[in-house]
């Protein structure tokens, strides 16, 4: 008896549709590598957050958002800090927000203006006569080194009783108020302590 050829019957093996790839998301910078790519090591969680958003939704670098936050800053203490604090008759304090606000600084008699920061530039050239100190808010900073230069520029401006001085800084803290303390001490020989209790009377 001869046997019929059995027929094969193929099977297709579906195949398993591959899964979508993810795409990783974006590995947002580190504080310290926002820090080095703006040049300033002393940026807070919330400058980081602000420099962030500013970045994306202005589509700019990490600098240009920094700079964008800085001029936003300015412009707030502007409106919320511009009053010079009075320290002497001729001797006020304060932070960028009163060194931009002309009204008051024609208000107050002020002629030179003595800026301890990096990075600020001078709003009214014309008008007003300007000192300018590097330096940056960090610990590490050596301001002392700059103590006699800007003393010694104080006193010799107002050796003029028409003359008035503004010290600043950004905030109007910690440069601006050593910067200060400083020329308290050294020019008018407060001690630390009488010169710090002068300065905090009026920031």
């Amino acid at each position: 008896m001869t046997k019929k050829p059995v027929k094969k019957v193929g099977v297709k093996i579906m195949a398993t549709p591959p899964k979508p790839v993810e795409k990783p998301k974006p590995k947002m910078p580190e504080t310290a590598q926002i820090k080095k790519e703006v040049e300033d090591s002393n940026i807070t969680w919330a400058e980081k957050d602000m420099i962030l958003n500013i970045a994306r939704s202005k589509k700019v670098p990490l600098k240009e958002a920094y700079k964008i936050m800085k001029t936003m800053m300015a412009m707030k203490l502007a409106k919320e800090d511009n009053t010079p604090g009075q320290v002497l008759d001729n001797v006020f304090i304060g932070s960028v927000g009163a060194a931009y606000t002309e009204e008051s600084l024609n208000k107050h008699g002020i002629t030179h203006i003595v800026t301890v920061a990096s990075k600020i530039q001078p709003r009214f050239k014309e008008k007003f006569t300007y000192k300018i100190v590097e330096v940056i808010d960090k610990s590490d900073c050596d301001i002392m080194s700059h103590f006699k230069e800007t003393n010694a520029y104080i006193e010799e401006v107002l050796a003029d009783e028409k003359h008035k001085v503004l010290i600043h800084c950004f905030a109007g803290k910690s440069r601006a108020c050593s910067f200060t303390a400083a020329y308290l001490m050294g020019k008018k020989k407060m001690s630390l302590e009488e010169s710090l209790t002068k300065i905090k009377s009026v920031r």
